[in-house]
This record gives structure tokens, C-alpha cells and sequence, in this order.
């Protein structure tokens, strides 16, 4: 803060200070807001307060960021006050000076604004907090203070720590595990001891047995409150229950079941071994190791309370501290909030893919701008809008991220030269890369598509992307039709790419995807290689799949084979020479004809190709 108040000690600093401050007072003089609609890059449904019950709504209750703000700089409880007290321009420097967590886009704009501010780029701040502060009664715009390592933009995480921290800590308890770790440390030894006493000596009457009986019943039932015993203890034909209730018919001087305990302790003894035999001593070690574990649930706790400590959006750096002896499959779990490299091939699935590529595509798109302050601003706003879109689709379809008004502030900070769009373009070649390696045989998720559309169009590419969900439009079957014109695909799926076919009227979703590759030519175009043995991870995958067709799944897996033997076409069209790889496929199996049907094309005849329809008739 030093630097801020030093920055105010010249006139002209304070002349604009006096300027902010005049411009600030009548802002927050009004508790005006403008009529109509909501604006567009209002991320989170905000709710209103009833003028007449002071009511208001969830979404307009403070959040523990602001109750814990306004706690300690003693100001009421009133987001207007928080607002206020947050933009002062003694004090807005904070937010460039701490690192901080966005739950939500809008709570990026306040440090967004103080950055404009200490780069005394006025205009775009004044028009930036003009454009916001009508809704700081609605709106929760403050960041959460956190303490975070340095960054480390070559490392990605498949989870954020805070995600699996939350994960790990409210794993469900097991109890069942708890019963039997009891019943092996508590449980089985006292069983132990009481049939010890009654192999001393059949049923005797003298004092000292006495007395060592009356303990044994007393710390029975005291060993019951503490730790309730499973049904192999307690239950009415249990051993233990029978060998106890004959100590209390001895001392109640009532006959005991003389036969019934002879019968139960010598079946303890064949099944066991007696008490201190080795037989007996090498049950009860084996035993009490397998009691020494930590149950699951208590080891997850313990690891989520060292994992509270790691910052929330990313993770740590090194799991093995975590880690410890961990075994699996809870090690597993956790390994989700280690760090990788994007190129090191560690991820567990597609959709792991999917979820880290958010971050790859928030630093291209923040590259082109120069302030190392500034692009780190940024990212986080960019992964913060990501975040929010995830979970409510509408907002694509609403606003961009470059529309967002803390975004178009810093606009003119931006370097949109030729060199910024080559580092874009070589991020989406290199994503695209990773996709082709990591999803060879099976459709790019949605998501992941959405990360490669924003870097074509941050590159200055104008690709068509597909999603799975949409019928997609001709211009996407016009590039696959550039690239493949002619080639085993086109032939196989008898395209019409030579001849160029118009795009018919009504095209069913599975053929849409065969015209145009979904997504596979595109991807190529992007500039993403192809991986080595593509074709073979594909015919892999729906050979395994088709082993099981048949049951109920079989629309399913239908799908997902058409798919897998598409891309493996696609691969060889475009991979040299592929009648070698075609020759060595095998005739046998489900999928015996459609190899069959394969080699005839190569051979120059026609087929009927596989499809998820073909193989569900």
C-alpha cells in the first residue's frame, strides 16, 4: 500500500483522485439502477429486496468474503458500504497487491479496475465503474483474499485442489469398518480372556475364580456401552454371550450350562488353537495388523485437512507429501490435484482432458497482453467465466467473454498483432495435438470444443467446430471434403466429397457426423498431428466393445463403435498407405464383415458401412 499512497503525493495525483472521489460520490449517492432488464454479463441470477418487508433473496445475502470484510474494517453489514469502501482509491490498490479467488466473472472487475487505475488510464475506469456500480447492492464483486504460491503457467490440474479437497473430506463414513476394526482389537481379545478363565478349571467355586468372574462381567458391560459389540459377539447363540451368561448363572448361584460351555470352548480351541498357542498368536498379530489401518474415511480426513492448506483453483506442485503411504484407491483421488505437464500423456480420460484445457486456453488468450499483472488478471477472469458458463450453458449464448465490461476496458492494453495469434495458433495446434492423442477414438467432448472454438477465433481462424448435441451446418463437411476428397473415407462412406454434393435437406445426426468428420478435420486443419498407432488404439477399442454387444447396452455401445471404426478410417485416409494396416485386420468376430467390407473398397468395390444403426439391426 505504500506504493498507492506515495502514487497521490504529486498534484496532479490528487487532482485525479478529487475526480474519482467526485465521480464516486455520485454514483453511490443514488440508489438508482437502471430500468429494463438485467444486462448481459450479469453471470449469477440476482435477486431483489421488498421494499416493504426488507426482505431479499439468497442471492442478495452476503457472502463470507464480504461478512468477513466488512468485519474487519468495522463497516456495517451493507454491500453498498462494502462497494464503497473497496473502490476507494486509497484503498483499491489492495487488489493488485494480494492474490485473490474468483468464485464468479463479476468479482474479476474490481481488480480489473484498480489496474487501470494505477495505470492511470482513467476513462476506461470511470466508464468501467459507471457500468457496474448500479448493481453493487445486487451484486457480490469481491474477490477472495488467498494466499497463493507462485504460478506456474506450464503445469495444469486434471482437478483444483479445493474440488477434490471437498471430495475427500466429506467422504462418506464406514461404519462397518469401524464395527470390525472393533471387533478385532476390542472384541476378539476379550473373548480370548473369558475362555482362557473357563479352560482353568470346569466350573469352580473357589473365591479368586469368583472375583476374576465378577471383573470380566463388569468390564463386559462396560466394553459394551463404549463399543458396541457386532451380532458375532452379541447375538443369542454367540459364543461369547453363551460363555458370559454362564459366568452370571455361576455367581447368581443359579446351575450354569455345564454342557453347552464344555461344547463352545472346545470349539473355540479346535478353530483357533488355545489361547497363547502359536497357531493362536499368529491369528491374533495377522489380526491386530489389519485393525492398525486407518479406516478409509478417518485417512481421507486427515489428508483433506493437509490439502486445505494448497490453494483452491490449482493444486500442489508435488503430491507425495500428501500422499504419504496412502494406498490406492485413495492415492488415486488425491494424485487428481498433482500438477502435470499438458504434454506428459498422464491424463486419466478425455474428460480430464476436457477439464484442463480451460486453463491452456486462458493463457493464449491472455498473451496478447503485454503487463505480466494485467495477463494474470485476466486468466483468472477467463477461468472464472468458464467455470460459470459450465454450469449454466445459456451464458454462451448470452455474452462472450471479450463482451464482459471489465474485459473491454482493458482492450486498448492489448497487443492484437501477428505475433500474439502465432502464440494462439501454436496453443490450439498444440491442444488439438493432445486431443488427437488422447480421444483418437472417440468423439471430442463438448466442452473441450468450446476451448478449441475460442482459440481459432483468439488465433483469427475461422473453423467450423461441432458439437454433439447440434446438427452441425455445411461448412464443416466443405473442409472435411478439401482434405479428404478421393480417399478410403470418401470411398467408404461414399461422402460424395469428389463430386460435391450439396448438403442435404434432412440429414440424420450419425450421418451429419460421418460428412463431416466431426470435428477430426478440423482439428487437422488447426494444425494438430497426428499420433502414431491411431488407427489400432481405434480398431481396438471397438473390437473390445463389440464382445458385448447383445445385452442392454447395445444402442450404446452400437454408437460408440461406429464411432471408433470411423476414426480409425480417418486416420488411415490420412496416414500413408493403408491397405497394410487393412490386410492384417481380422476376418473373425463381430466385426469380421465390416473388415470384409473394407478390403473390398481398397480393392475398388463399394460396401455397406458400418454404422450404429447397421449393428443394432
Amino acid at each position: 500500500m505504500e506504493q498507492h499512497a506515495a502514487a497521490l503525493s504529486t498534484p496532479r495525483a490528487r487532482g485525479r483522485a478529487a475526480r474519482w472521489i467526485t465521480t464516486l460520490a455520485g454514483l453511490l449517492s443514488t440508489g438508482r439502477t437502471p430500468a429494463g432488464g438485467l444486462p448481459a454479463w450479469i453471470t449469477e441470477p440476482v435477486g431483489y429486496q421488498d421494499r416493504f418487508s426488507g426482505r431479499t433473496s439468497k442471492s442478495d445475502r452476503l457472502s463470507e468474503t464480504e461478512i468477513d470484510y466488512a468485519r474487519r474494517h468495522r463497516l456495517p453489514a451493507n454491500r453498498r458500504q462494502i462497494f464503497k469502501h473497496a473502490v476507494d482509491p486509497t484503498r483499491i490498490g489492495v487488489l493488485l497487491d494480494e492474490p485473490h479467488r474468483l468464485r464468479r466473472p463479476e468479482q474479476s472487475a474490481l481488480p480489473i479496475l484498480a489496474w487501470l487505475l494505477a495505470a492511470n488510464d482513467d476513462l476506461p475506469a470511470l466508464l468501467l465503474l459507471g457500468e457496474i456500480g448500479p448493481y453493487r447492492h445486487r451484486l457480490d464483486f469481491l474477490p477472495a483474499p488467498v494466499t497463493e504460491p507462485g504460478r506456474f503457467p506450464e503445469l495444469v490440474w486434471i482437478d483444483a485442489a479445493g474440488d477434490v479437497t471437498g471430495s475427500v473430506r466429506y467422504h462418506a463414513p464406514q461404519p462397518r469398518v469401524a464395527a470390525m476394526n472393533d471387533t478385532l482389537r476390542i472384541w476378539n481379545l476379550f473373548a480370548d480372556r473369558v475362555l482362557e478363565h473357563w479352560l482353568e478349571s470346569g466350573v469352580p467355586a473357589d473365591r479368586e475364580w469368583l472375583a476374576r468372574s465378577r471383573d470380566l462381567l463388569a468390564e463386559h458391560a462396560d466394553l459394551a456401552r463404549k463399543h458396541p459389540p457386532s451380532r458375532r459377539h452379541a447375538g443369542p447363540k454367540a459364543n461369547l454371550t453363551v460363555l458370559i451368561s454362564a459366568l452370571d448363572d455361576v455367581l447368581a448361584g443359579r446351575e450354569p450350562r455345564t454342557g453347552l460351555v464344555h461344547t463352545v470352548t472346545t470349539a473355540m480351541v479346535r478353530r483357533r488353537g488355545a489361547p497363547g498357542s502359536p497357531a493362536h498368536r499368529g491369528l491374533r498379530a495377522r489380526q491386530a495388523a489389519d485393525a492398525a489401518r486407518l479406516p478409509r474415511n478417518e485417512a481421507l480426513g486427515r489428508i483433506a485437512d493437509r490439502m486445505a492448506a494448497l490453494p483452491g483453483e490449482t493444486g500442489a506442485v508435488d503430491v507425495s507429501d500428501l500422499l504419504g503411504t496412502t494406498p490406492e484407491p485413495m492415492a488415486t483421488r488425491v494424485r487428481r490435484a498433482g500438477a502435470v505437464a499438458p504434454d506428459s500423456g498422464l491424463f486419466p480420460s478425455g474428460d480430464a482432458l476436457a477439464r484442463i484445457a480451460p486453463r491452456i486456453a486462458a493463457e493464449a488468450v491472455a498473451a496478447g497482453y503485454p503487463d505480466p499483472r494485467l495477463r494474470e488478471l485476466v486468466t483468472d477472469a477467463y477461468l472464472a467465466f468458464h467455470r460459470q458458463r459450465s454450469r449454466r450453458p445459456e451464458l454462451e449464448r448470452r455474452i462472450r467473454f471479450d463482451e464482459l465490461p471489465w474485459i473491454r476496458a482493458v482492450a486498448g492494453h492489448r497487443t492484437g498483432d501477428a505475433t500474439t495469434r502465432t502464440v494462439v495458433a501454436r496453443t490450439l495446434s498444440r491442444l488439438g495435438t493432445l486431443t488427437l492423442r488422447d480421444l483418437p477414438d472417440v468423439l471430442v467432448p463438448d466442452p473441450l470444443v468450446r476451448e478449441l472454438a475460442v482459440l481459432s477465433r483468439e488465433a483469427g481462424l475461422d473453423l467450423p467446430w461441432v458439437l454433439d448435441s447440434r446438427i452441425p451446418a455445411p461448412a464443416a463437411t466443405e473442409l472435411a471434403a478439401e482434405l479428404l476428397a478421393g480417399t478410403l473415407y470418401d470411398r467408404y462412406y461414399q461422402a460424395g466429397y469428389v463430386t460435391a454434393e450439396p448438403w442435404p435437406d434432412e440429414v440424420t445426426n450419425e450421418r451429419a457426423q460421418t460428412l463431416t468428420t466431426h470435428n477430426l478435420a478440423t482439428l487437422w486443419e488447426a494444425g494438430a498431428e497426428l499420433p502414431p498407432a491411431a488407427a489400432r488404439r481405434c480398431f481396438d477399442r471397438a473390437a473390445r466393445l463389440s464382445r458385448r454387444l447383445g445385452g442392454p447396452n447395445t444402442p450404446r455401445l452400437a454408437r460408440d463403435i461406429a464411432i471408433a471404426w470411423r476414426h480409425m478410417i480417418f486416420h488411415l485416409s490420412l496416414d500413408g498407405d493403408p491397405e497394410p494396416f487393412v490386410l492384417e485386420l481380422p476376418v473373425g468376430g463381430p466385426l469380421g464383415v465390416a473388415v470384409t467390407g473394407l478390403r473390398a473398397v481398397l480393392a475398388g468395390d463399394h460396401t455397406e458401412p458400418l454404422t450404429s444403426s447397421r449393428l443394432c439391426s
